[in-house]
């Protein structure tokens, strides 16, 4: 939107110009400037006043249909309340608001700007021979409509009114106004950062700056002297550049430069940056080579062009070389008679009257940079007759081709010559002042000034806005007149080094008096030198590098602190518990170190998702850091796992304390989307220097203390001891002698008899035993629950799968095999292709195998686990559900999968009999099983009463010591197909 108003704008400018070239009197310049400002640039209202002899300011032009009958004929500028007009004419600067209806100073005319629909509005002073003498007022609909860049060209537009209205001066002085700011706009390049390569005859590698191996990424070996340039450009065309064959490139380069002195092009890198490349050769025989980005000069040429193709100074860009035109302004089409069609076809030589053209081409050739002074000749319009024009240019890339911008003057007429030189002048000015970056000259009071006595020259709108003040403040005076102390001593400084350094010198700073706030400003600073070597003038250009610097702050922030919860993370708390320890030794103090989890909190992820845990996570964290002593450091190393370093100064128990207090903030439930969720704590305290003297051992420690709280009852605090080292090392060494079990062979089966209600054996489940050569028999009730917790249940389980499947192979008749299967092996892989691999390997008919499960497969993810399950349904093993009624229990697995047996587990078996909620949840267990169609088998059958009870209530198989205790395969009957109670 603001570029389609600064586009408005310039066309408004472009209005005010020719009317300043057309315009018969003064009054006819102002009505044509404000019918500009609202039929060009789209505003709401202008209008112009003038102060008058009567001392009064009289309104002399006004436009917009709206305004004609609200606008007084006159206002007395010494009265106290008074609008933005007056205001402007009285402190001889611009006034403006973004938000006409909530400014104090309008409160007058709200009413009236409310009727208008006015919402911003600016005044503008305007000038003759330098002193004011009216406002420009500008009127626009929308609240904030008045952007820097749009004030801007408002400014320019009641500047060039001033100039219209200043009668005739001298011509020498316009010029010399003219030459001078062309000339700091050519210095605005030297300042700028460019690669530089120096190269010798051979065209081999002298010396190269920084800047030069950062924009083409050259690799080190590339950039040592004697590196030929062809291998640096083959390394460039590898990268996938645009960069002409190596060969062709070097070849058409030293032709260039042998004809014309130097040689230009244009590379397009693969990130989409352009590079220029201009090249020329030393006196010595050897090349300077200079590489500039002007990535951002091609987006900007959409903003050339609206000044180029609306300047009513004939202009035209021709090609180096060819000197043909390439692209040329309407005023220029009107200024020599030709169509813009005929005019690309031509060459700049075709104008030319002269008397020997082959003079006047190599004067072209010899032209510099930039042509300030201008340059006046004869050129022939397309009716034959003869203009004298003044031609000012400059070299310029134009679509990627060496070419220059030339601008002509007709100076037959020298009152004409005048104006067209003051709009030469704007044009330039215009550039500098729509140049993004701020833009700062200074020049001497006197010849021979000390650095304090150079007083500003030059400040463009963008340094206008940076330090937060208006030219007319600056511009005449000495930084000591018009900055602090502070910012005249900085600013010395770097002009002294400038003056001194004969380069470009760079500063970065930061202070809270730019732009209203706290900026970080990069600066460059050069001084411009006369043909003697005498510094004419001190030019600083400004980058604002703030949201650069933050943005670096802001990475260096997250790499330091958790994104969810804005805590330290793990490179945070590993950076500082050692300078924590330090502190803490050389004070003599102890470093309290607490390892926090939270209890239930996996839970809460599964059933409500990871948006409600991570509401969880960042409600734990505001409570822990609120319940925590001041000075605590509390960091998030894991998903649900917190560690905090306190400096204990309050003697013993104040460690306890603190984690109490932390325990009891988590306790109060979460609200999370009207869900009311609970976490628990569980804490781990190790002590320095009682604990451990370093980083490692106390963390360690404080980690066992608090695996030893969840071990024991969840939502406790454990001190560490050393008791609880040997108990945690002694489960570290089983675990690890559980790894090789597998290996060395420990592991075998036992098989327990299920029988139905007629004592018939219908078949073994299968049990793991392990017999350690280290620890003898180790229980499963030990090692079962540690293999699933490492993940070694899944290899165990393959081999539990393949050797129960071996061995029932080899028993007679249709007797099944059950096999536990782990929730770990649903998930971890494609449990079904291993069953049918292993039921092939080993001969075991499908209908023999009975795969038991709990509830627990479907807790994580339902819809795999029902999957799989299907799947291995399709094979045809039977499913079994197993410990019924000790999960869950929920009766949609029961309606989601067709089990083929539901196992009862034997806590409710135990009391059958002697209890009467046992009876009749058995009871309930066999009657849903039968309307179900699923045959039920109890477990865990002792006595000849729970089988008594059991056949009673319909249950359709047992298993338990009263049929048979788990053997190894030697001790099975393997003819027995019916068994006796044992005694």
């Amino acid at each position: 939107m603001e570029g389609k108003a600064i586009s408005r704008m310039f066309a408004a400018l472009s209005a005010t110009n020719e009317a300043i070239l057309r315009a018969r009197s003064e009054d006819e310049l102002h009505q044509r400037v404000c019918d500009a400002a609202v039929l060009g640039g789209k505003l709401l209202g202008a209008a112009t006043f003038v102060a008058k002899s009567d001392g009064l300011l009289h309104c002399v032009a006004l436009a917009g249909a709206d305004f004609l009958a609200h606008f007084p004929k006159a206002v007395d500028p010494a009265q106290a309340q008074q609008g933005l007009c007056v205001i402007a004419f009285r402190t001889g600067r611009t006034i403006a608001t973004n938000d006409y209806m909530n400014d104090r100073r309008m409160r007058l005319y709200r009413d009236a700007a409310f009727r208008l629909g006015v919402r911003s509005a600016v005044a503008i002073p305007i000038r003759r021979a330098g002193q004011v003498c009216g406002a420009l007022c500008f009127f626009l609909r929308q609240t904030g409509g008045l952007s820097r860049h749009v004030v801007g060209v408002l400014e320019r537009m009641a500047e060039n009114v001033s100039f219209g209205l200043d009668r005739f001066g001298q011509v020498e002085q316009s010029e010399q106004l003219a030459k001078q700011n062309r000339r700091l706009f050519s210095a605005m390049n030297n300042i700028v950062s460019q690669g530089v390569a120096l190269l010798d005859e051979r065209g081999r590698l002298v010396m190269y700056n920084e800047r030069c191996r950062q924009i083409f990424g050259l690799p080190p070996e590339l950039t040592t002297p004697g590196t030929s340039l062809r291998r640096i450009a083959e390394f460039i065309k590898a990268e996938g550049s645009t960069l002409d064959e190596p060969a062709g490139y070097l070849q058409a380069a030293r032709e260039q430069i042998a004809v014309k002195g130097r040689y230009e092009c244009v590379v397009r890198m693969t990130d989409g940056r352009s590079i220029r490349v201009l090249s020329e050769q030393l006196r010595d025989g050897g090349y300077i080579s200079l590489h500039e980005d002007i990535t951002e000069s091609l987006r900007q040429q959409a903003s050339f062009r609206l000044l180029f193709d609306n300047n009513p100074v004939p202009m035209g860009v021709f090609e180096y070389g060819t000197w043909k035109f390439i692209a040329v302004n309407d005023a220029a089409v009107d200024l020599y008679g030709y169509t813009r069609e005929e005019f690309l076809e031509r060459a700049v030589t075709d104008f030319a009257v002269v008397a020997d053209p082959d003079a006047y081409l190599k004067m072209l050739e010899a032209l510099p940079l930039a042509e300030r002074d201008g340059v006046i000749v004869k050129h022939r319009r397309a009716d034959g007759r003869v203009l004298n024009v003044k031609i000012f240019s400059h070299a310029l890339t134009y679509d990627g081709r060496p070419a220059r911008l030339a601008a002509s003057i007709d100076v037959t007429d020298q009152l004409r010559a005048e104006r067209e030189i003051r709009r030469a002048r704007g044009f330039l000015d215009a550039v500098i002042e729509n140049i993004p970056m701020p833009v700062v000259v200074k020049a001497p009071k006197q010849a021979d000034a000390q650095v304090g006595d150079w007083a500003y020259t030059l400040l463009n709108g963008a340094a206008e806005k940076l330090f937060g003040v208006t030219r007319e403040k600056w511009i005449g005076r000495t930084p000591a007149e018009v900055q602090s102390a502070a910012s005249v001593s900085i600013i010395s400084k770097l002009d002294q080094e400038a003056l001194t350094s004969g380069a470009a010198v760079t500063s970065e700073v930061s202070s809270a008096k730019l732009r209203g706030s706290m900026r970080t400003v990069k600066s460059y600073s050069t001084a411009i030198r006369d043909d003697r070597g005498r510094a004419e003038y001190l030019v600083a250009v400004f980058e604002d590098v703030t949201e650069q610097r933050r943005a670096s702050e802001r990475i260096a922030y997250f790499a330091h602190h958790d994104s969810l919860t804005g805590l330290p993370n793990r490179v945070a708390f590993d950076e500082f518990f050692p300078r924590a320890l330090d502190a803490s030794n050389g004070c003599g103090g102890e470093l309290v170190v607490m390892c926090l989890d939270l209890d239930g909190f996996k839970d809460i992820n599964d059933q409500y998702g990871h948006a409600a845990g991570d509401e969880v996570l960042r409600g734990i964290t505001g409570r822990l850091r609120a319940a925590a002593e001041e000075g605590a450091f509390l960091a998030r190393v894991g998903g649900d796992e917190f560690v905090l370093l306190w400096q204990n100064v309050g003697g013993a128990g104040k460690a306890g304390e603190l984690a109490q207090r932390l325990i009891a903030a988590s306790k109060t439930e979460f609200d999370v989307e009207g869900m009311k969720l609970r976490v628990g704590l569980s804490i781990g305290i190790a002590v320095s220097p009682m604990h451990g003297a370093d980083c490692k051992t106390l963390l360690a420690n404080a980690d066992i203390a608090l695996y030893q709280a969840k071990n024991e009852q969840r939502g406790t605090i454990r001190h560490f001891s050393k008791a609880m080292d040997s108990q945690v090392r002694e489960e570290r060494a089983l675990r690890a002698d559980l790894q090789r079990a597998l290996e060395k062979g420990e592991l075998h089966l036992h098989y327990q008899p299920q029988v139905d209600m007629d004592r018939e054996v219908i078949g073994y489940e299968a049990l793991l035993r392990w017999r350690s050569a280290a620890r003898g028999d180790v229980s499963p009730m030990t090692f079962v629950p540690l293999a699933e917790e490492t993940g070694l249940i899944v290899p165990i389980g393959e081999w539990v799968l393949r050797e129960a499947c071996r061995e029932a192979a080899s028993w007679s008749g249709r007797t099944k095999v059950a096999v536990n299967i782990s929730p770990r092996q649903i998930k971890g892989g494609d449990l079904p292709g291993l069953v049918q691999r292993v039921l092939v390997d080993s001969g075991l008919p499908a209908s023999r195998l009975e795969l038991e499960i709990t509830e627990s497969v479907f807790i994580d993810d339902f819809t795999r686990a029902l999957s799989t399950l299907m799947r291995l349904k399709a094979l045809g093993v039977d499913i079994a559900l197993d410990d019924f009624g000790t999960g869950y229990s929920s009766l949609s697995y029961l309606h989601a999968f067709p089990f083929d047996r539901i196992k009862v587990d034997r806590s409710f078996v135990a009391d059958l009999g002697t209890n009467e909620r046992s009876d009749a949840i058995m009871r309930a267990i066999v009657t849903m099983a039968k309307s179900l169609g699923i045959p039920v088998l109890a477990e865990g059958v002792e006595t000849e009463q729970q089988w008594s009870w059991l056949s009673e209530l319909g249950c359709d198989a047992v298993q338990g010591y009263l049929i048979g205790r788990p053997q190894p395969p030697h001790a099975i009957s393997r003819g027995v197909t019916r068994v006796q109670a044992q005694n």
